[in-house]
């Protein structure tokens, strides 16, 4: 019978630790796992308790382990290991080729250890691999190159090594001119150009760029001459290769090679004036270029000084300059140059087109015909930028114009987003577009309108206190179907409209909260305005977000959590509010339909009790020491659950005392004993190999005076835990004696 995913796992785990032993074996066994063609489905576990129903190991899982080991033999028998890699790229798991990514990379960079042993073997095995592919290969594995050439084409090494078991020491350095390093070098140069020639993707293409550039980087520490004339004889290689194919480059490619220029003049100053003389003549002849140039990239990436201010002056004085050439008569030519700007958005970041979007706004104020002109014929390739040709329109003198194409987009909804995100740019808004993009959103569920149409409430509302309705009826729509996306938009407007809302009203933002996977530090902002007025409903909030996690499917992939992770500004609210709070939170710790509910509750609400009050507190204490005393078992349970996530702190100790003078002579005492000898010796995170024997020995020093305490009983349980300490600490000691002993030796 063949063996499950999670035996081979474990038989991975095992041979991981073993696999330089006998390579070849190894290399064996992960080939017949790489290419099996029906691997085994994940078994299922379940009834695991608190965890729900759990899956075992992915077939996907088994091929990460492969890699990791692979990565350890990695010099082991370079071809094999690469023509591995190779196949697990191919697989259609993110994760899976994220890792075999990590090996190449790891085998293409000049590693000292690697470079002392076996010189440039591994960048050359891999060059010949490289060699050998079809064209169809090559397209296929092409981020697998990029990855291997990048590294291959850097002047400097890497390394580590662990002098002994408590350091690491890491190396880096310059490499050395030898004649198997310009090979390299000038082969991987060679093989990208070719690359270039197969692929047709912009994206592919920006990255073939980047990769040659790194063959243009001088190392970060010292180096000698004959490398610098490598790097310098590389250099012009590439710069004829960019002179080479900017004719028929695209946009983004011409800006790229020239932000390299830019560098090559600080890099390389009086070095190679001619070659980049000869570079900019050639991307200066490409026309085309020059209104990409002005309307996309980021302020000073193509100034040599990188003077940010003086590059934004100067595009603003251009646009301006260039919309005045803009007329009737050349309309024809001007489209298809602003068109061809954004002929690679989609491939691109949003980012770089700020300026783009400037231009339209200020072509569509100062000449709205033609905006509407462009419109009309390039509505689809311009979508990404139609706020910018409204907001130049609304500006205009053509104001109602825009009114009637933002109407006549609403009735055929198109650009909605765009029109609702509109009103948060300008001064005055419309409140029948407005009204009319409500309904409309509504109809189509369009999420993206109806957070725009929020941003707008909340910019607008001091001097439009009407718009309060739409407000909660978005949030409604938006609790229908389950989003909670508002959120994030909503907590910085904490101060205006959401401090004017009524206790029904803030009902409806609870509402709406309660559907979070998790109370972020956004959600909190919200719920902390609420706190301040009515904390009992924050407290009933958590508590239902409680009861609805215990009634959810368990499992891993259930990440609602019903208390936040951390707590701000509502922690400090609600010690504030402590004689509401404290009594509230106490009182989950009898409810719940069930065992299980009940459990969850005490659990919930003991973690919610420590995100406030993280130092204990004297209204708690006191609270705490009353239902000791007058809950019975109950009440043992609920401090035992609150003392459990305070890490064994000393100032428990004054609830510990209680419980003990509670219980010292009844049967339930040993009971008792045993579980705060628990609860007491927590010690939260510990460093080093002692950390526990010097946590343990700082406990004991704590309690020294209460083993002395005048009240028998108190002593006589403070000797008891004193005792116990002592055996924890020998026990620990042992443990750090015999662990050290095993790192010394490499073993453990």
């Amino acid at each position: 019978m063949s063996k499950s995913n999670d035996q081979i796992f474990d038989d991975l785990e095992l041979l991981k630790e073993y696999a330089h032993i006998n390579s070849k074996e190894t290399l064996d066994a992960l080939e017949s796992i790489v290419k099996k063609r029906k691997p085994h489905k994940p078994q299922t576990i379940s009834n695991l308790k608190g965890f729900g129903k759990l899956k075992g190991k992915s077939h996907e899982d088994i091929l990460i382990e492969c890699t990791e080991i692979l990565g350890r033999i990695r010099y082991f028998d370079i071809k094999r290991v690469f023509k591995l890699t190779e196949l697990l790229y191919g697989n259609q798991d993110a994760k899976v080729k994220s890792a075999s990514l990590k090996i190449i990379e790891n085998l293409a960079k000049y590693d000292l250890f690697a470079l002392q042993q076996i010189g440039y073997l591994p960048q050359e095995l891999i060059l010949e691999v490289f060699k050998k592919w079809s064209n169809k290969v090559i397209k296929k594995n092409i981020d697998l190159i990029f990855t291997a050439s990048q590294k291959m084409l850097q002047a400097s090494f890497e390394g580590h090594s662990n002098p002994d078991y408590r350091s690491i020491t890491f190396h880096s350095g310059s490499l050395v001119f030898d004649e198997r390093l310009k090979k390299v070098r000038n082969e991987t140069i060679l093989f990208l150009e070719k690359v270039w020639g197969l692929t047709e993707n912009v994206n592919n293409k920006t990255k073939i760029i980047n990769a040659l550039e790194c063959a243009t980087h001088f190392p970060n520490h010292v180096y000698k001459d004959e490398l610098e004339q490598m790097i310098l004889a590389d250099t012009i290689k590439i710069i004829k290769f960019y002179i080479e194919i900017l004719p028929s480059a695209e946009n983004e490619i011409i800006q790229d090679i020239e932000e390299q220029k830019v560098w090559f003049l600080k890099r390389f100053p009086n070095k190679l004036s001619e070659d980049i003389k000869s570079l900019e003549e050639a991307i200066n002849s490409n026309k085309n270029y020059d209104l990409f140039r002005l309307l996309v990239g980021y302020d000073g990436r193509l100034d040599v000084d990188g003077d940010y201010d003086k590059s934004r002056e100067n595009r603003l004085k251009s646009i301006s300059e260039t919309i005045s050439e803009i007329s009737d008569d050349n309309f024809e030519e001007w489209r298809e140059k602003i068109t061809s700007v954004v002929k690679n958005y989609d491939n691109s970041d949003p980012g770089v087109y700020s300026y783009f979007g400037i231009f339209l706004t200020e072509l569509g104020e100062k000449k709205p015909g033609l905006v509407f002109k462009l419109i009309e014929r390039n509505e689809k390739e311009l979508k990404p930028f139609s706020v910018s040709l409204l907001l130049g329109i609304w500006k205009s003198d053509q104001k109602t114009k825009a009114k009637g194409l933002i109407n006549s987009w609403i009735k055929q909804g198109k650009h909605l987003s765009a029109c609702a995100f509109l009103f948060t740019i300008v001064e005055d808004i419309d409140k029948d577009i407005i009204h009319k993009l409500f309904e409309k959103a509504v109809i189509l569920k369009d999420v993206a309108t109806l957070n725009n149409l929020l941003r707008v409430i909340f910019i607008k509302y001091n001097e439009n206190k009407d718009l309060k309705h739409y407000f909660l009826d978005i949030i409604k729509e938006f609790t229908k179907i389950k989003n909670t996306y508002w959120v994030h938009h909503l907590w910085f407007q904490k101060s205006l409209l959401l401090t004017e809302l009524t206790s029904k009203e803030y009902d409806i933002i609870l509402n709406g909260i309660i559907l979070c996977q998790g109370i972020d530090w956004e959600a909190e902002q919200i719920l902390d305005v609420i706190a301040k007025k009515y904390p009992e409903k924050v407290i009933d909030f958590f508590e239902k977000r409680v009861l609805n996690r215990s009634k959810m499917k368990k499992g891993l992939d259930n990440h609602y959590d019903a208390i936040p992770f951390n707590i701000h500004e509502l922690g400090e609210t609600f010690k504030g509010k402590k004689d509401i709070a404290i009594p509230m939170i106490l009182a989950w710790f009898v409810r719940g339909d069930s065992e299980e509910q009940n459990w969850l509750l005490r659990w919930e609400g003991s973690q919610l009790l420590e995100k406030i009050f993280p130092g204990f507190d004297e209204t708690l204490e006191k609270l705490l020491i009353n239902i000791i005393n007058k809950a019975g078992k109950k009440g043992r349970d609920t401090a035992f659950s609150i003392l459990g996530k305070y890490n064994g702190e000393d100032f428990l100790y004054v609830v510990v005392k209680a419980m003990v003078k509670k219980y010292f002579k009844t049967k339930l005492y040993k009971e008792t004993k045993g579980h705060l000898f628990g609860l007491l010796s927590q010690t939260g995170v510990v460093s080093g190999e002692d950390g526990f024997v010097r946590a343990y020995q700082a406990k004991k020093k704590s309690i020294k005076k209460l083993t002395e305490d005048i009240d028998p009983q108190i002593k006589s349980f403070f000797k008891d835990y004193e005792k116990y300490l002592e055996k924890n600490i020998l026990y620990q000691q042992k443990r750090s004696n015999e662990e050290t002993e095993l790192m010394k030796r490499g073993i453990y």
